[in-house]
């Protein structure tokens, strides 16, 4: 036992504590990103505010997405409502606009409105067909 051996360390298991409070506080903690961006609009902010939208894509909106689609699929006999077309819809630009925005980096600025967005047309598709297939593949095999 590291105890009783004085090899126990605060600082080895300080995240044991940590991590579920960091992972239970997550929302109010980008809210209050994304409010200190508006407020603050500098450098920093606008790279940590990044940081927090995909953080945001990748370990909340993918298991959003992840449940939606098993929820429309685990029935067959029963057709997806409007609502969770759009909800779909919503969570999928969620997941797929930070991680298009990472992978542009510093290139997503630059150059005209038709060049962005010319750049962001261009890699849709590689990211949307990555996307569903990932989280298509994961609510399938839950179904």
């Amino acid at each position: 036992c590291a105890v009783l051996k004085g090899t126990f360390s605060f600082r080895k298991w300080h995240s044991i504590f940590t991590i579920p409070f960091f992972l239970l506080t997550f929302p109010l903690q980008l809210l209050t990103v994304k409010t200190l961006h508006l407020i603050n609009p500098g450098i920093h902010m606008k790279i940590l505010s990044e940081i927090y939208a995909f953080c945001e894509s990748q370990g909340e909106s993918t298991f959003q997405l992840c449940a939606q689609l098993f929820m429309v699929l685990s029935r067959a006999d029963r057709e997806a409502s409007y609502i969770q077309i759009v909800s779909i819809a919503c969570s999928m630009v969620t997941v797929i606009k930070p991680s298009l925005d990472q992978f542009l980096g510093e290139k997503k600025n630059a150059g005209s409105l038709e060049t962005i967005l010319n750049k962001y047309l261009c890699f849709v598709p590689l990211f949307l067909f990555t996307t569903i297939l990932r989280i298509l593949s994961i609510a399938i095999i839950c179904v």
